[in-house]
């Protein structure tokens, strides 16, 4: 009997040394479970020097698929383009790479403050349409952008509002037109879609409206948070003057959603020689990311610096992993890659869910075990 517990011993040791699972706080991740992911821009190199004719936007495209690969991503995000033939090749593009695709499905410059518009009609076209048009070509749909800040209450408006902790709230009049929006929207495409993942996103510490939602039948599986430098390191960790600290992680988990970072990056990227900030910020978060098992998902913004905006010296343009050189002609080239990128890739290449020592599945039954043992 003995001889047979310590041979259980050593098999269960030995799986933990060899299997793919990362086994932490009584979370088992298959390590194809997380998804790192970036944004692509298929317009990233055209300046006004290169006309719409002349711009090679399908090669441009794979060049970003190629700098995905090398950093070892799984998800790709889009913005939904204008173009739908487009917008299809872009996707078929990128399923054929053997990626993952988001698509933030959204249309510009929705009125929330109206009392007139009929945003469940709006929510119900566009589900449709992007079905339609995309069909086996979108693994996770993010309603709207920041339902956050669309739904928040502003100085301007005089109606009613909702509460949200903090001192915050949401306007009423908002909140009631975005809810009908992105669940017209949602059920639309589950509708055509049934097994398709939907997001939604939200930024700063406005999580209260994401229960309300769920309460109204918005249909979601992930929430996805907006990140940038100026809130830390650690989303498990977001500070609030004069409040408790914020696990944003562990929030949505207890709801049952899964949670992903939508974006992040340092601000103003590696603008005014912020090379290195930029690639040290991307350490640190990633080393982060790292122990947190409640984080399923990170989608940094963006892969490439956009030339038209890096030509006027907007910050926005520096946001890219990879940057670009405009010559005298003002035809834009990708260069080297800069820190940031290879700070994004160690960490892709090197992730564990591995906290600060604590007694994991294996260890607690090894334990159990060698107890049974010393009772013999």
């Amino acid at each position: 009997m003995r001889t047979f517990i310590i041979g259980l011993i050593i098999l269960i040791l030995a799986a933990g040394a060899s299997t793919p699972w990362l086994i932490n706080r009584g979370h088992t991740l298959e390590a194809n479970e997380m998804h790192w992911g970036t944004v692509i821009r298929p317009f990233s190199l055209q300046t006004p020097a290169v006309g719409a004719a002349a711009y090679d936007w399908k090669a441009n495209v794979q060049q970003q698929l190629d700098y995905a690969k090398t950093l070892g991503l799984k998800t790709i995000r889009f913005d939904l383009e204008s173009n739908s033939g487009l917008m299809k090749t872009m996707l078929q593009m990128t399923k054929d790479a053997g990626f993952e695709t988001v698509v933030v499905v959204d249309q510009a410059d929705n009125n929330y403050t109206s009392t007139t518009t009929d945003f469940t009609a709006l929510g119900t076209k566009l589900g449709h349409q992007v079905t339609t048009d995309y069909p086996g070509l979108i693994d996770v749909y993010q309603l709207a952008n920041e339902v956050t800040g669309s739904a928040v209450h502003q100085s301007t408006d005089i109606g009613a509002t909702l509460p949200n902790n903090y001192g915050l709230s949401f306007d009423k009049t908002r909140y009631t037109n975005v809810m009908h929006y992105t669940k017209a929207m949602g059920l639309a495409i589950h509708s055509a879609q049934p097994s398709a993942k939907l997001m939604l996103t939200g930024h700063w510490v406005l999580t209260d409206i994401f229960p309300m939602l769920q309460k109204d039948g918005v249909p979601f599986d992930i929430v996805g948070w907006d990140w940038y430098s100026t809130e830390g390191t650690n989303p498990a960790i977001r500070k609030i003057d004069g409040y408790a600290d914020l696990n944003l992680p562990d929030y949505f988990s207890k709801m049952g959603k899964d949670f992903w970072i939508a974006e992040m990056n340092l601000d103003g990227g590696s603008a005014d020689n912020h090379l290195q900030q930029q690639a040290d910020w991307f350490a640190a978060f990633g080393a982060n990311v790292k122990k947190d098992p409640q984080v399923k998902g990170v989608i940094e913004f963006m892969l490439p610096d956009m030339a038209t905006e890096f030509q006027k010296g907007e910050k926005t343009g520096s946001l890219g992993l990879v940057p670009v050189t405009i010559d005298s002609k003002g035809v834009a080239t990708y260069t080297t890659p800069k820190p940031a990128f290879n700070a994004y890739q160690t960490a892709i290449s090197n992730h564990k869910f591995i906290d600060d020592y604590q007694p994991n599945m294996i260890d607690s039954a090894a334990l159990s075990l060698t107890k049974l043992i010393d009772k013999k």
